[in-house]
């Protein structure tokens, strides 16, 4: 027997046309989703705080830079 992955898994059901419970499906699928998910979300929020702190520290800079060098 080939060893197979979920997502393989997945293809040949639906091209097998089996019969699955909903529940079944939620159970069986739903902890690594879920996970990757958390995963996917935690990285995007973290990179989107590291980029705001960058644009912020630029920004601040420039502000200094404007009103105590530039004499605008």
């Amino acid at each position: 027997m080939k060893k197979t992955n979920r997502t393989e898994e997945l293809i040949n059901i639906l091209h097998n046309k089996q019969e699955r419970s909903i529940y079944e499906w939620i159970s069986y699928w739903s902890p690594s989703i879920i996970t990757d998910i958390i995963r996917r979300a935690i990285s995007m929020i973290t990179m989107i705080a590291i980029n705001q702190t960058i644009i912020f520290i630029i920004l601040y800079l420039l502000d200094i830079y404007i009103r105590y060098y530039a004499n605008i």
